[in-house]
């Protein structure tokens, strides 16, 4: 009786302790199950009982029944709370410290598949039904990946809504489809049916080895990457590491955590592409381009940085210093005795963004240019992405006065639906359509036919990438407004730009 009473003695003392380890942890882990945590404790009481009663034990030992249940307990604790740190609590799966030490055991990875699994727009589920539903479909999700196809060595719960699993041999495509197929099998929960998406970044252990820090971050680069790819046939966006693409992310990583710094430096510039006026061949408008002249990297070509910019979430940050810098060249201009309309390039986000589009009204509104000579340009594809909130911004910058124009319009599949009731003021017709224009009949007809559609819904048409006369004189007798291209100037800085005009050369509209 009376080591029963200190057995029962010493498991509430167990419970005690874990009670307040748990505590602590909670503050870091504020969503922790609480469903498992009770779990964990009977299964630890369960091994002190079996421990106690094992007669070999007390009989090795020289200690009393309380000590030998004392010691029992304390050397199990010793055993089993380190383990906790390497299992994820929501889904009993290993968590990223357990999956390293997994990794470890099979040093070195020379062989077989990481397979980096995202649910892709997960927080929409948890925007949506709150963040202990989304806990609900984790475990859900980890218990289905307990049992995937393949058998993998090593599965773990990264982070997130993120699971990795590793296979000791190489994967085939159609040992990854069957992966996909069982992952995307919808989930019941609470009577509510959720359907996946999956984001797959994978790592071939035979092409790029190394050491687990460095799969590990070459895997999540691929999983990166399969953000921007376009689905599969089994709906799952996936995509596959490429030697050398830790070199990419380093170069790109540093391009925008220093652009801002590049801002102040003044490593960057705008330079002004003139566009000709078809009616009178004068100078109509002129094109601002930013340029980045990187003292590590020299010419950055904007095609690679503003994406980048764009997905850091910092475009706003470049765009009203384009805009700043050509209401400054535009206000030298109007001092030197003439004025130029201007096309400046915003993303969706800017003009969705109404907090920038004021800030954009206030600043014209101080400067000593007319609203008229600022033209907005948005890519047609843009546009598309976001038609609804796109359009009031461009609806309270037309309101000021402020023209709108369409860029690199045929590549964005915009119905005829969406073009004639678009609030804009000029198309401008992407090169695409003037490579070929002399030598195919077809793209001929695409081109006239463009042309002609946008004149009579009372656009202005502007035909950029024209580098040739012969080109020029067809797309003149096509009946486009206004050309741009190398033919008749490169991009050049705003004092190229005056000296032109002031020469005698040109004139303004």
């Amino acid at each position: 009786m009376l080591q029963l009473a200190f057995v029962g003695l010493v498991l509430m003392v167990i419970l005690l302790f874990v009670a307040t380890w748990s505590s602590r942890k909670a503050v870091q882990r504020m969503k922790r199950s609480q469903q498992q945590q009770a779990a964990f404790e009977q299964t630890l009481i369960e091994q002190v009982r079996q421990r106690i009663n094992k007669p070999q034990s007390l009989q090795l030992l020289p200690q009393t029944a309380e000590q030998h249940v004392l010691c029992s307990t304390l050397d199990l604790l010793i055993e089993e709370l380190p383990k906790q740190k390497h299992i994820d609590k929501l889904t009993g799966l290993i968590n990223r410290a357990g999956l390293k030490q997994a990794l470890h055991l099979h040093q070195p990875l020379h062989q077989g598949t990481l397979v980096l699994v995202d649910l892709y727009r997960f927080r929409q589920i948890n925007d949506l039904f709150g963040f202990t539903f989304g806990d609900r479909v984790l475990q859900a999700f980890g218990k289905r990946v307990k049992n995937l196809p393949s058998s993998p060595t090593v599965v773990a719960r990264m982070e997130g809504d993120e699971f990795l699993f590793y296979f000791e041999s190489p994967l085939a495509k159609e040992a990854l489809d069957d992966i996909q197929t069982f992952l995307l099998k919808s989930l019941l929960i609470d009577n509510t049916q959720i359907n996946l998406t999956l984001q797959l970044g994978l790592l071939d252990l035979s092409l790029h080895h190394g050491s687990t820090s460095m799969v590990l971050k070459r895997l999540d680069l691929a999983r990166i990457k399969a953000k921007s790819c376009k689905p599969n046939a089994l709906g799952s966006l996936v995509a596959h590491y490429q030697k050398g693409e830790d070199q990419i992310q380093l170069r790109e990583h540093s391009l925008v955590s220093h652009l801002p710094k590049a801002l102040e430096a003044g490593q960057l510039s705008v330079l002004f592409q003139p566009k000709i006026n078809l009616h009178n061949m004068q100078l109509a408008q002129a094109e601002a381009l930013i340029r980045w002249q990187h003292p590590e990297y020299g010419e950055v070509s904007p095609a690679e940085f503003i994406p980048l910019v764009e997905g850091a979430g910092i475009i706003d940050i470049v765009s009203m210093w384009v805009f700043e810098e050509v209401l400054q060249q535009q206000a030298a201009w109007l001092a030197a005795g003439f004025e130029l309309a201007v096309a400046i390039n915003f993303s969706a986000k800017d003009i969705s963004n109404t907090k920038f589009i004021d800030q954009v009204l206030a600043k014209l509104n101080a400067a000593p240019v007319a609203n008229r000579l600022v033209v907005i340009e948005i890519t047609e594809s843009a546009l598309m992405d976001d038609f609804e909130s796109v359009i009031q911004g461009i609806e309270k910058l037309r309101v000021h006065g402020v023209n709108i124009a369409i860029d690199d319009f045929g590549t964005g599949h915009s119905s005829l639906a969406y073009l004639k009731h678009l609030p804009v003021d000029e198309i401008k017709i992407d090169k695409a359509f003037v490579d070929g224009l002399l030598d195919d009949a077809h793209a001929a007809e695409i081109m006239q036919t463009s042309i002609r559609l946008a004149s009579n819904l009372g656009f202005k048409v502007t035909v950029e990438g024209v580098e040739e006369q012969p080109i020029a004189d067809a797309l003149i007798s096509m009946g486009a407004d206004m050309l741009q291209g190398d033919l008749y100037g490169i991009p050049q800085s705003g004092e190229q730009i005056q000296q032109f005009i002031l020469s005698g050369q040109s004139g303004a509209q």
